[in-house]
């Protein structure tokens, strides 16, 4: 499956952006993007595992338990979603990329390939995050104490709905 849809520059200036299925050649591009991601807007989060370790982690987890989709600007990976059922499991966006519609394009297509609902993580100090979730309709589900991931960060279930 791919889409071409575009996003647009704060100058103005289109861009084109293609959605489609992950490979696993994407892998280190995915590892490059979550720890970035992480990096640049998560400092809070703390840092569990190498760079090694990541990129196993999306080979031989994500890319074969959970439907892996990828966000291309030129031929390149900018942002990628992980869905498992109805759970969006992680969305993440390169920081040189962010604020083109990218996300968007990738939420919005998550939303269809879903039964109907989607959830989510977030964490709470996330608020960027958090507003662009509810800008897409996301509400929150429940609060959860640092307890119940293993980051050890407050994080919150957000539940979207078609039809609301």
């Amino acid at each position: 499956m791919s889409t071409k849809p575009s996003t647009t520059r704060p100058s103005g200036k289109i861009v084109p952006a293609s959605l489609r299925n992950a490979y696993p050649a994407d892998a280190a591009a995915i590892t490059t993007i979550f720890l970035e991601a992480r990096a640049t807007s998560m400092a809070y989060v703390p840092t569990l595992y190498s760079q090694a370790e990541i990129r196993d982690w999306v080979v031989n987890d994500l890319m074969n338990r959970c439907k892996v989709m990828v966000a291309c600007i030129d031929r390149t990976v900018v942002g990628f979603t992980v869905r498992y059922n109805d759970w969006l499991e992680q969305l993440y966006i390169h920081p040189d990329r962010q604020g083109l519609g990218i996300g968007t394009l990738l939420v919005e297509q998550a939303k269809r390939a879903s039964s109907g609902t989607l959830r989510l993580h977030v964490f709470q100090q996330n608020l960027r995050a958090r507003h662009f979730y509810a800008r897409h309709g996301f509400t929150v589900e429940c609060l959860r104490d640092k307890s119940q991931n293993e980051e050890q960060v407050p994080d919150m279930v957000c539940l979207w709905r078609a039809g609301r």
